[in-house]
């Protein structure tokens, strides 16, 4: 879990994130779709920092996971990013974020100069 304490809310500063505040990300080890237990603990404080975020009726939660080699658009790589989603989102729903507010999307090996194996996290106010 990056980072450890409860992070300041970060505005994204391109357009395909306009309208989203990143929370937070999750890493995870290379090929392995589930987190680490230190991960695990992560995604506990992470989901308490959201369920006060989705305060406003409107908000969503919105997942992007990655997997693969940069550039890596297979659909191995995909199902990867898919697997790494859905393992976060289930973390989040049993910590109390309503499983209708989580939107996932599996970026696959995208190269945007992150890690490649993680998923971010981000709320869309309003």
């Amino acid at each position: 879990m990056i980072p450890k304490e409860t992070p300041a809310p970060i505005r994204a500063r391109d357009d395909e994130h306009a309208g989203l505040t990143k929370r937070g990300a999750v890493l995870f080890d290379k090929g392995l779709s589930n987190p680490s237990p230190a991960q695990f603990r992560g995604v506990k404080l992470l989901a308490s920092d959201i369920a006060n975020a989705l305060d406003t009726g409107t908000s969503r939660v919105q997942l992007e996971a990655y997997g693969g080699a940069p550039g890596d658009k297979s659909s191995d790589a995909r199902r990867l990013s898919l697997k790494r989603a859905l393992a976060v989102r289930q973390l989040l729903i049993d910590n109390g974020v309503p499983s209708n507010r989580i939107d996932v999307r599996a970026m696959g090996g995208v190269d945007d100069k992150g890690p490649n194996d993680r998923v971010d996290v981000f709320v869309r106010n309003g």
